[in-house]
């Protein structure tokens, strides 16, 4: 998994690199957007003197007439309402920048007085929907999020509730938790269906009683599809099965019992099976090992050539110094085939054949293109699977390929904006969007952003506002990636970290800071003071723990603790009297 440190240190910062190489802290663009036009507001309704305002007009034409009452039911009157699909890093932080945004009457404005943008695709005009007269301006949106999880899962501290660094709330805090000082209404439901042309998503209430399971139909004026990706178990036979994921608390619970178990029935040896050698897998293999100790016997099945191909060289030189300090074995350039309950069928393949200077290949190469023969692994305690990605279900099976127009992996495309091409009242981020990065080379293969937290983070403030934007007719913008650098853990009070291509940090340093900053990137500031309370208690707690075994035994060295007594010496009626109070 690769690790991120969010769109900005502080939401109010973003950094941005120059064209020159350095660096410069900016003000966020929402921000400076806001201030501008509040300012412009400020100014229109500041009076001049001798001159007659326009409201000095609209105070005289009240005293001649009443004003008019707008009408029961009028279609202008109704609330507009933003419907999140995914509860992840992509959903969750979108919705909470909406919640922040100014709306209501803090946005209210006459025609023309906005800033300007030349064309409906630059400002928030909905060009494919309904007209802007169907629902209030005036009014805050109603901002419903759906997601068929309780909990937000914070997957890169995965590994430490697996290790049993951090608990459970720490690192999946509820939802309704999360919520509870916001004014988004959660829904834990299923997905079902999506009508586009009526702006209606389908969904199945998850965990409620057979009388509220019916298939709910909701409205919207503005979609956010943050739906996520899945793994590819189902991909291969038996690994669906037999294979433990990695994606969800419920998935890291259970392989935290499931070790307890292997811990306790007092094998001498336990053999775990790793599948996928990328960030999720390394850091994974890492902590099992340190966690098993000696009796762990730990393998990384990857499929590619090397480990980590999207880290940087630093990173990645760290991660095999502390898979050989480890003693974890890699198997690179291996297709798994089928998985049992105790071990799996792999297939090894050749490198790529290389070709001579004359164009001929070697007699090695030529051998190569015969097919390999399948072989075994046998006596695995525990299969983890970590390899590969593939997009949302319901992306799959109820969004239509004449609706959104796809990539070879599935994504929906987007535009610049992040929204879908002809339907521009459904923005799409996260792991289900394909992004083109706009500094491809010209003439080569569009290249679009990886499936990381670190983009997912970024894209949930532009796609926040330009949903905003294009609901109070304001300019939207294009999504810009900032690539802040990558954090993984290597083991207890081990990681290494590369921030912005140039520091690198690596060992306990490395490993607390990385701790540090996800803490800095909880989703809200109430949980982010919790869980950094508790992290800065264990080191004194630590501390203290250490200081009372140290007064302990220099008791004892003098003659005055508790464990002086020698075993053959008899208890005393004082003793029993001390014991006994």
């Amino acid at each position: 998994m690769q690790a991120f440190i969010g769109s900005a240190w502080l939401p109010a910062r973003y950094w941005r690199a120059t064209e020159s190489g350095g660096l410069h802290t900016i003000t966020s663009l929402r921000r400076q957007a806001v201030h501008r036009w509040s300012r412009g507001r400020a100014a229109r309704r500041m009076p001049l003197r001798g001159v007659a305002t326009e409201a000095d007009d609209r105070g005289a034409q009240t005293a001649e007439q009443p004003r008019r009452q707008p009408q029961q039911g009028a279609p202008y009157a109704r609330r507009p309402r933003i419907c999140v699909l995914g509860g992840g890093f992509g959903g969750l932080y979108a919705a909470l920048r909406l919640a922040q945004l100014p709306w209501g009457r803090d946005v209210r404005r006459s025609p023309g007085r906005g800033p300007a943008a030349s064309t409906p695709s630059e400002r928030g005009s909905d060009s494919a929907g309904s007209s802007p007269s169907t629902y209030s301006r005036l009014l805050r949106p109603e901002i419903v999020l759906i997601d068929v999880r309780e909990r937000f899962v914070f997957m890169p501290l995965l590994y430490e509730l697996v290790t049993g660094e951090m608990s459970a709330w720490e690192v999946a805090p509820p939802f309704s938790e999360l919520l509870a000082s916001t004014d988004i209404r959660f829904v834990q439901a299923q997905a079902t269906a999506l009508d586009v042309a009526n702006k209606v998503v389908k969904f199945r209430r998850v965990g409620a009683d057979e009388a509220t399971t019916a298939e709910t139909s909701l409205s919207f004026e503005r979609l956010v599809i943050a739906l996520g990706s899945e793994d590819t178990r189902a991909l291969v036979p038996g690994a669906k099965a037999f294979a433990l994921g990695f994606r969800s608390v419920n998935e890291a619970l259970a392989l935290r019992e499931r070790l307890r178990e292997l811990e306790a029935s007092g094998k001498e040896t336990i053999r775990v099976v790793v599948v996928g050698g990328g960030y999720s897998g390394v850091e994974l293999a890492c902590n099992l090992s340190d966690r098993l100790r000696t009796r762990g016997q730990v393998q990384i099945i990857e499929r590619g050539r090397d480990i980590m191909l999207n880290s940087t060289e630093f990173n990645r030189r760290q991660a095999k110094r502390a898979l050989q300090a480890r003693r974890i074995a890699v198997e690179p350039l291996t297709d798994v085939v089928e998985v049992a309950a105790d071990g799996l069928r792999l297939v090894a393949r050749s490198p790529e054949p290389h070709n001579g200077g004359d164009g001929s290949s070697s007699s090695s190469s030529s051998s190569s293109n015969a097919s390999p023969s399948p072989y075994e692994l046998r006596d695995v305690d525990l299969i983890l699977w970590t390899a590969g990605t593939r997009v949302n279900a319901f992306l799959r099976e109820h969004l239509p390929d004449d609706i959104a127009r796809r990539n070879e992996r599935g994504q929906l495309l987007t535009d610049t904006f992040l929204r879908l091409h002809d339907h521009p009242h459904i923005t799409v981020l996260g792991d289900a969007a394909c992004v083109i990065d706009p500094r491809t080379a010209p003439g080569a293969q569009p290249r679009p952003y990886p499936m990381t937290a670190q983009i997912a983070l970024q894209e949930a403030d532009y796609a926040a506002w330009n949903v905003w934007a294009s609901l109070t007719d304001r300019p939207l913008l294009p999504f810009e990636y900032v690539h802040l650098g990558e954090m993984v853990t290597l083991g207890r009070n081990d990681g290494s970290i590369n921030l912005l291509g140039v520091f690198n940090l690596t060992g306990r340093v490395a490993h607390h800071l990385r701790r540090a900053a996800y803490i800095a990137r909880m989703p809200t500031d109430a949980h982010r003071i919790r869980v950094g309370l508790s992290y800065a208690a264990q080191p004194l707690a630590e501390l203290l723990g250490g200081m009372a075994s140290l007064a302990g035994e220099v008791l004892d060295a003098v003659g005055q603790g508790q464990r002086t007594r020698r075993p053959g010496c008899t208890r005393g009626a004082s003793d029993t009297e001390k014991e006994a109070r």
